[in-house]
């Protein structure tokens, strides 16, 4: 019988980088629990099945109940507003999808993220184009970009499973449209916070 050798660590090292994944690059100190990306580990057993129910409960089903992602929302090219509820949802449904690799799943996540790439204007803002400019209570227009930062989140994990270098693309001339975005165009903050 073999004996197994158990090493215990006060922390995990962060002297050298990890070939294998890309991780914090200098100046940024190395981080010692490097995230996977999405898809690179395959869900079995008690996990698997945990997805399974997710699949086939609220999360996985939230279509047929939520009036938010109705066909006609506009986070996929509808008319119906739409806000955070969208991309909330879509950050994990995108995740359970590729997790599970269901293929219904997978296809309907597909299909939200290509809308999101394919509503990207040539400033560079993307997603529902009532939330570019909005009236607020003051009567200034101003972005509303907090729904966008979440669908950013999707769109990340999508990168991470695919490689779609669309997403990069998408995200550089996004984030180029925030950094040119006068401040007075930001929502405005509120008086004690």
């Amino acid at each position: 019988m073999n004996s197994l050798a158990v090493n215990f660590l006060s922390a995990p090292e962060t002297h050298r980088t990890n070939a294998h994944y890309t991780a914090n690059k200098p100046p940024l100190l190395p981080n010692p629990l490097i995230k996977l990306p999405l898809g690179a580990v395959t869900p079995k057993g008690w996990l698997a099945h945990q997805l399974d129910l997710m699949t086939t409960g609220m999360t996985g089903r939230l279509r047929e109940l939520s009036r938010h992602l109705k066909e006609d929302n506009t986070w996929i090219g509808g008319k119906e507003p739409g806000w955070e509820e969208q991309p909330y949802w879509l950050r994990g449904f995108h995740d359970l999808a590729v997790l599970s690799g269901k293929g219904e799943l997978l296809n309907e996540a597909k299909r939200w993220i290509e809308a999101l790439i394919s509503s990207q204007d040539a400033d560079g803002y993307f997603g529902p184009a009532g939330l570019k400019d909005m009236v607020g209570k003051d009567g200034r227009v101003i972005h509303d970009l907090w729904p966008h930062m979440v669908a950013v989140d999707a769109l990340i994990g999508h990168y991470e499973h695919t490689g779609d270098q669309r997403v990069v693309d998408l995200l550089t001339r996004f984030f180029r449209f925030c950094h040119e975005l006068p401040d007075e165009k930001y929502l405005p903050r509120v008086e004690g916070k």
